[in-house]
């Protein structure tokens, strides 16, 4: 398996073979306007840490988000690859600015990559939002449905087969948005990415409204409706929709091999 001895190493992965492969930092790096604005992952060494988790995504910019208390920090574990793990209850990071955030606004596109494990199903498993005083949330809502809601407006993704946020393993799952609303999901496979199968019973009414993100886990100061899981991986591109082979030059060349799903 190519996952053996691999490591991370700023934004660069390298396979002990020494070959250099895609990464969330390796494709539409922010330029201003559009681009990769957050990147968490654990280094295995000393990010995150309990009461802090810093985006290596733009060089230079210290995006930074906080928990000072120590009954909100998740608990984190430094394997090869590391993870947060989040309660459920009431764990989360919030930006230590209050006044910045990963603003989307109307009739812009966005990509969203999501590395994670859900340790218990729930109703209400909120893995990023706006936080306290906004409205967007992406949740788990059950183990066959995925939920978005921007500002103003919500979008629900039920599967048509099997049960894809259960508790069975690592996930992949990629959100892209168009700049006319329309929402795609892309989830793993044994080493390909696959479009999302969907039952009819989705709600998938094209939304082009604004998304406001300065939260993982929850989705206010209290922690209320926390992500209950490990937290490997959050990568957001802020105006800006990934094409399918850029999403898969990531996980064929990064996912895979690290995470082995």
């Amino acid at each position: 398996m190519l996952g053996l001895g691999n490591k991370l190493t700023n934004n660069t992965y390298e396979l002990t073979a020494g070959s250099t492969v895609y990464t969330p930092g390796d494709v539409q790096v922010w330029d201003g306007t559009s681009g990769l604005r957050w990147w968490y992952v654990s280094n295995d060494t000393d990010n995150p840490d309990v009461a802090e988790w810093t985006s290596i995504a733009e060089s230079g910019e210290d995006r930074t988000m906080n928990q000072p208390s120590g009954a909100n920090q998740p608990t984190i574990t430094y394997t090869a690859p590391g993870y947060a793990t989040f309660d459920g209850v009431d764990d989360f990071y919030k930006l230590d600015n209050g006044n910045d955030s990963i603003l989307c606004n109307s009739n812009r596109p966005f990509t969203i990559m999501l590395v994670y494990k859900i340790n218990t199903v729930d109703t209400d498993n909120v893995i990023i939002s706006g936080g306290l005083g906004l409205n967007t949330q992406f949740q788990f809502e059950s183990n066959t449905t995925f939920k978005i809601k921007t500002e103003t407006e919500t979008q629900t993704f039920v599967a048509s087969t099997g049960t894809p946020f259960d508790t069975s393993g690592i996930k992949v799952l990629f959100i892209t948005r168009t700049n006319t609303g329309g929402v795609s999901l892309s989830t793993h496979g044994g080493g390909e990415l696959a479009s999302f199968p969907l039952d009819s019973s989705s709600n998938n009414t094209t939304s082009a409204t604004v998304i406001n993100l300065r939260q993982i886990s929850g989705q206010n100061d209290d922690g209320l409706d926390a992500f209950d899981g490990r937290i490997y991986e959050i990568a957001v591109w802020q105006s800006k929709k990934l094409t399918q082979q850029e999403m898969e030059n990531i996980y064929e060349s990064y996912l895979f091999p690290r995470y082995s799903v």
